[in-house]
């Protein structure tokens, strides 16, 4: 995979789906995603286009941030034991952490003190009842 230097320091890599003027190496997926593998050096700010008619979130797997007009973010769904008991909760600690973000076209992403990267996947929504049902209750699947 090729990685497109956006400004000095900040990186894009293409993983599926056209950025850019650029394409990545997997494509036919019915959803016509957007997958790319984005890196913001410490401290700066970056804005990336999203087309407007896409459902789009990022995954924060390194560093951290701040996201403009994006959803509080949802942490990963966790078993853990506390007091000797079994719970599922969604562990907010360290930097696996979900950001969803509404209607726009762009998404801007304001870099921490040690950078931030993640991966931002935006696709074409899904129709149907469950889709719609498990988007409205804001239900992601348990990795």
């Amino acid at each position: 995979m090729k990685t497109k230097r956006v400004e000095i320091g900040t990186a894009v890599r293409i993983v599926c789906g056209n950025f850019w003027s650029k394409s990545g190496p997997v494509d036919g997926i019915a959803a016509d995603p957007i997958y790319l593998d984005v890196s913001v050096p410490p401290g700066k700010k970056k804005r990336l286009p999203v087309h407007i008619s896409r459902n789009t979130f990022a995954y924060i797997i390194a560093g951290s941030g701040t996201f403009r007009d994006a959803s509080k973010p949802f942490g990963v769904r966790v078993e853990k034991e506390v007091n000797g008991e079994e719970l599922n909760i969604r562990d907010m600690s360290g930097n696996r952490t979900l950001v969803v973000f509404d209607t726009g076209d762009e998404l801007t992403v304001q870099a921490g003190d040690q950078g931030i990267r993640f991966p931002r996947v935006s696709g074409k929504p899904l129709e149907g009842p469950l889709c719609l049902a498990r988007a409205n209750r804001h239900e992601f699947p348990a990795h």
